[in-house]
């Protein structure tokens, strides 16, 4: 196979035998998860195969990206890795001198600096000013909400790019991949679009404040008090870039299994599904809309927001932006 572990910069067919290779990518983020099986002897200790250590997938060469080793069942032979995007979800927004930072630039820096981040890099500004300059403001914690909060208002996604360094994504202009028609299984929802969202928020004044955008129609409304004290244009901003983002649009029910020979470039050559990543483009042909809520098109552009793959197996699994929670877990993650 094609695909190379690394694990502290060893190769991990080196240390032992390995298979059953999968991962994802997710937006935002990136590289999301990596996981692969071992037939180790009783007893194994290898001093790379430990929590924290450094994981590298690669492709006939070509870095997809990096993660952190969780705690591994090696009586098992079983390991799973985190994503490096994910080092955020737990990072806290701080300045170097150790005080609470809403500058993404800033806190991303810091936090680099401090080993909190390894495997990041940012080599371009993503945000040289305050998301909120409110330090008694409980939200954002961590450097995922504030990453999150900050790509809002520019419509924008962040992710880790193949490399590790910190980048903003729009949607792709035109499509990436073409699904032809026996390839497409995704439902349609508008339960979580809308034309025009309320967002309440804080004032620089210190007072509860309510600020709308977008056109009538279907209204929904957004919660930003957790960002302290932040000004009219920053919470217009957020809203504008939810609604581009996401909410301006209709959701999904489901994702959608793909081959080489259902998933095509714009010239018609199969898919290198290793290739395929969350934050491409697809476009759908001949949709099935019993819904409606297509009103006619024969095409429709989306964005990959999730992708799966089990190396190998000659399919992936691909979900697009905006996927409506439909199973148990997902349901409980979005309540």
């Amino acid at each position: 196979m094609s695909r190379e572990l690394r694990v502290n910069g060893l190769p991990l067919s080196g240390i032992a035998a390995w298979g059953a290779l999968e991962w994802e990518t997710r937006l935002p983020g990136g590289l999301w998860s990596v996981s692969w099986e071992m037939d180790l002897p009783v007893g194994f200790f290898h001093p790379a195969l430990v929590t924290g250590a450094t994981v590298e997938l690669y492709d006939a060469g070509w870095r997809i990206g990096g993660a952190t080793l969780a705690e591994p069942d090696l009586a098992e032979g079983a390991f799973t890795a985190d994503g490096h995007c994910r080092l955020a979800e737990t990072v806290s927004c701080l300045d170097g001198s150790g005080n609470r930072s809403t500058v993404p630039d800033t806190a991303v820096d810091a936090a680099i600096a401090r080993g909190a981040l390894p495997g990041w890099s940012r080599t371009v500004s993503f945000g040289a000013s305050t998301l909120t300059d409110d330090t008694t403001a409980t939200e954002p914690a961590y450097l995922s909400t504030l990453l999150d909060g900050w790509s809002d208002t520019l419509g924008q996604q962040w992710a880790l790019d193949h490399l590790g360094d910190l980048v903003l994504l729009d949607d792709p202009a035109t499509p990436d991949w073409h699904l032809t028609p026996s390839g497409q299984e995704v439902g349609l929802t508008d339960e979580d679009y809308y034309t025009l969202l309320h967002g309440r928020y804080i004032n620089t004044s210190g007072t509860y404040v309510t600020v709308s955008v977008g056109s009538p129609g279907r209204e929904g409304t957004i919660d930003l008090t957790g960002l302290g004290r932040i000004t009219l244009a920053r919470a217009s901003a957020i809203l504008g870039g939810q609604l581009a983002k996401s909410k301006g649009r209709v959701s999904f029910t489901g994702s959608v299994e793909v081959t080489p020979e259902t998933l095509q470039t714009a010239g018609g050559i199969s898919a290198d599904l290793t290739t395929v990543r969350a934050g491409q483009r697809v476009r759908m042909h001949n949709p099935l809309d019993p819904s409606g809520l297509l009103d006619g098109a024969t095409y429709f552009d989306w964005t990959i927001g999730q992708t799966a793959h089990a190396d190998g197996s000659g399919v992936a699994t691909i979900a697009p932006v905006g996927l409506a929670p439909r199973d148990l877990t997902s349901v409980s993650a979005a309540s």
